[in-house]
Parts: structure tokens; C-alpha cells; sequence
């Protein structure tokens, strides 16, 4: 056995102590971030510090010949084969985490050294067993320095492939601990090879160096992840808290044109018909003495007035209560209006609902839409088509809401009524939605229409 004096043995217990604390602390970090490249390098640790106090052990309580001399070696070399398949992981998968691991290097990892170097362990473990030799004799002498010349050869494409694509800070000090490692690496071999030590250190012993100064290394490469995955978290909130204002700001704009838009409806058609009545009742007053036939038609239009804006008024305020915010509240009040629309009529109509197998909610500029492009449809049929029957479809899916009506009334010519009983309002609503109005008719065939409105393609333009 090589020389165990003091040396020797202090940098076993520092290289040991080290790996060991380390370990343990990036295991702790592994469990809190998740991250597996932390759980890579816990486990090298953990591995090379049974291989360190493998050896520590042996140099204090068996230090004889023969038997337990060759034991002693086939071990240490399966722990020591261990030690470096756990080495190359750790620096592979970090280049891999990165993206920058070349293919060729993955495919000479993945099909010939994740595979050979437990094969060496085993296949020199057996043989030392079964011809009773350790290292340093016969055939496990072979395989022992055929394990080291491939371990070299390996470490120095490795280093290739690390040198020309360490991009940041973190793959630079992984590649700096690899580069250290095959130095003492080599320093070992060729005190071996030439039975000298450099500097007072057996061969071993730069393998220990060599250890020591990697985990250094590769600590100071964690440390600098670590600090990276803080700041990546830190960025993370940022976004996440300036996402949250960006959602509270569209919030406050879509309640403010919420507001605009109701403040607009009121005027446009609650004051314009309030001035209406004003108008009529001031005429009203001024006719009763002298032609009260006018006064009771005029009375009757500001009734009739009047009605229609406690039914617009009705409207606006149902539209608005978020708690009518369903396909069956929407449902019930087309068929109420339905109802009183076709009472005075002949006509049989009736109202179906293809709705999703959950009660869904339906957005309220949506539902709003919905219901008065249907009760255009349904005004208009119930006062001028004649019709004997009047069929009104809704259909919801995740992408879009179909309204279909359908008469067999008298039908018109759309070129000469395109610009009265309410086409042009069904239209334009259609457009603000981005949807499509499909209008079939014509004289003595009916009226058909089919409006498709996708439920999250809306312009509020």
C-alpha cells in the first residue's frame, strides 16, 4: 500500500468532512427546490464520501497483507468506479439543464460510459474474487488500468464538449472543478505508473486533492444556481404581481366602459323617450278642450311610450344584475317576452335550448346581446310576418353562442326592408361581437336566420 503518513490522512478527513456536510446541505436545498440538479450532486457527494471513509476506515483498522489486503482493493475500486459515474452524471446533467450539452456527448454518455463503468466495477469485483488477486497483479491489474485509460480518455472529451459551451457563470466553474479533477487525476496516474511522489503526496492522495478542490468548485457552481433560482423566483413574483395589476387595471377599464355604456343607454333611449313623452304631453294639454279625438290617440302613444321604456329600463337592469348570468335566466326571460309578444297572435312558437350538460355562465355583454338580437327577431316576426309558427334555437359550446329562428310566415324582399324593422340593429350587434348573421328570405317563404357569436372573440369598440 501507498504511503499513509500524516498528510495523506489529513486530506482524507478533509476531503471526507467535506463531501459529507455538502451532501447533506444540498440534499436539504434538493427537498425545498425541486430541482434535480441539486439531488444530482447530493448523490456524488453522498457516494464519494462512503468511498473517502472507506478508506479512512482501512487505513486505521486494516492495514495487513494477503486476503483482506485484496478485499480491501476490489471494494475501494467498486466504490471508487462508483464515485466516478456519479461525478460524470452531476456534470453532464448540468450542461443538460442548461440545454448545452452536446448530442454527441449525451449519446457517448448514454451508450457507452453510463453503462461500462458499472460493468468494471462488477466484472473487476468477481474476478479478483475468483482469481484471488488485488489491483496490482494479473488480470484485475489489467482491467484496472484499462479502467483508468478509458476514465482519462473520457475526461478529456468531456472537457472538449464542457470548454466550448460553458455559456454562463455556473457551467464555467463546473467546467473549472473538471478540469482540476483531471489534473490530479493525472498526477495520480503517473506517480502510480512511475512508483514517485510529487510534493511529499502519494498517488492517492491528488485524488483527493482532486476531490476536495471539486467539490469546491462545484459548491461555488450550486451556490451561484442557488442565487440564480432566487432571483428567478423574485422575477417570478414581479411578473405574477404586475400580471395581478394588469388584470386590475382591465377590470377598472371594462367597469368604466361598463359605466360609460349604461350612462349612454340611459340617455339615448331613457331621455330620448322621456323628451317624447314631455313633448306629447305638453300637445296633450293643448288639444283636450279643443279636439279630444287627437288628445285620446296621443294619450294612447304616450301609454304605449311610456310602456316601452319601462320595458327598455326593464332591460337594462336585467341585463346589468350579474346574478342573471345563465343560460336558464336567459332562457326564461326570452320565453316571458315571447309570450307576451305572441299573445294577440295565432301563432304557435315555442323556444329551444341546446345547452353544455352543466348550467354554465354566459358572459353578461354576451347574454345581452343575445337577448335583444333575439327580441329583435322575435318583434318582428310577431308583428309583421303573420306567421303560423315561430321556432327560436339557442346553442352554447365552449367557443360560441348560435341563435336560429325560423317562420313560415309571408317572408320579405331584404333588399327594400334592409333598412327598417330592425335588421340594421341585429346586424351591427353581430359585427361588435366579430359573429356572423346568416338572413334567408323572401316573399311568401318565410324568414330564416342563423347568428353565430364567439363567446370570447368580443370587441368593445
Amino acid at each position: 500500500m501507498e504511503d499513509n503518513g500524516s498528510i495523506y490522512t489529513f486530506l482524507l478527513q478533509i476531503a471526507g468532512g467535506a463531501a459529507l456536510a455538502t451532501c447533506f446541505y444540498h440534499f436539504i436545498v434538493f427537498l425545498y427546490q425541486k430541482e434535480k440538479l441539486f439531488l444530482y450532486y447530493s448523490l456524488y457527494l453522498f457516494v464519494t464520501a462512503g468511498f473517502i471513509a472507506y478508506r479512512v476506515i482501512n487505513h486505521y483498522f486494516f492495514n495487513d497483507e494477503g486476503a483482506s489486503q485484496r478485499w480491501y482493493y476490489s471494494t475501494e475500486e467498486v466504490l471508487q468506479a462508483a464515485h466516478y459515474y456519479f461525478y460524470f452524471v452531476f456534470g453532464i446533467m448540468a450542461y443538460r439543464h442548461y440545454n448545452l450539452l452536446p448530442r454527441y456527448m449525451w449519446l457517448y454518455w448514454k451508450y457507452f460510459l453510463s453503462w461500462s463503468l458499472p460493468i468494471y466495477a462488477l466484472s473487476f469485483f468477481f474476478v479478483s474474487y475468483f482469481t484471488q488477486q488485488d489491483k496490482y497483479h494479473g488480470l484485475p491489474q489489467t482491467l484496472s488500468v484499462i479502467f483508468r485509460l478509458t476514465l482519462m480518455i473520457s475526461s478529456v472529451i468531456i472537457q472538449i464538449a464542457f470548454i466550448f459551451n460553458s455559456k454562463n457563470g455556473i457551467l464555467r466553474l463546473v467546467l473549472a472543478a473538471s478540469i482540476a479533477y483531471m489534473c490530479c487525476g493525472t498526477l495520480s496516474m503517473v506517480s502510480n505508473a512511475k512508483n514517485i511522489s510529487f510534493f511529499g503526496i502519494p498517488d492517492i492522495g491528488w485524488i483527493f486533492i482532486g476531490i476536495f478542490l471539486d467539490i469546491l468548485f462545484f459548491s461555488a457552481a450550486m451556490g451561484a444556481r442557488l442565487k440564480g433560482i432566487a432571483r428567478e423566483q423574485r422575477e417570478s413574483m414581479l411578473r405574477i404581481q404586475q400580471q395581478e395589476l394588469d388584470k386590475l387595471g382591465a377590470i377598472y377599464q371594462a367597469q368604466e366602459k361598463e359605466r360609460r355604456r349604461i350612462s349612454q343607454e340611459l340617455h339615448d333611449d331613457i331621455g330620448s323617450t322621456l323628451s317624447s313623452i314631455s313633448l306629447m304631453s305638453s300637445v296633450l294639454r293643448k288639444r283636450i278642450a279643443t279636439r279630444p279625438e287627437s288628445a285620446q290617440t296621443l294619450a294612447a302613444k304616450m301609454e304605449e311610450t311610456s310602456r316601452q321604456m319601462i320595458d327598455n329600463m326593464s332591460d337594462i337592469v336585467w341585463s346589468n344584475n350579474p346574478s342573471n348570468d345563465t343560460v336558464q335566466h336567459l332562457t326564461n326571460r326570452l320565453q316571458q317576452f315571447m309570450t307576451n309578444a305572441f299573445e294577440n297572435s295565432d301563432t304557435r312558437y315555442s323556444l329551444f335550448v341546446n345547452k353544455p350538460a352543466e348550467e354554465v355562465k354566459v358572459d353578461m355583454l354576451l347574454r345581452r346581446e343575445i337577448y335583444l338580437i333575439s327580441k329583435e327577431i322575435i318583434n318582428n316576426s310577431a308583428k309583421y310576418s303573420q306567421a303560423l309558427n315561430f321556432s327560436l334555437q339557442l346553442s352554447f359550446n365552449r367557443d360560441m353562442a348560435i341563435v336560429e329562428a325560423k317562420d313560415d310566415g309571408m317572408g320579405f324582399d331584404e333588399a327594400l326592408a334592409s333598412a327598417g324593422n330592425g335588421l340594421n340593429n341585429i346586424r351591427l350587434r353581430v359585427k361588435k361581437f366579430n359573429g356572423k348573421a346568416v338572413l334567408q328570405t323572401a316573399r311568401g317563404r318565410g324568414t330564416q336566420w342563423t347568428i353565430t357569436l364567439p363567446s370570447q372573440e368580443i370587441n368593445h369598440a
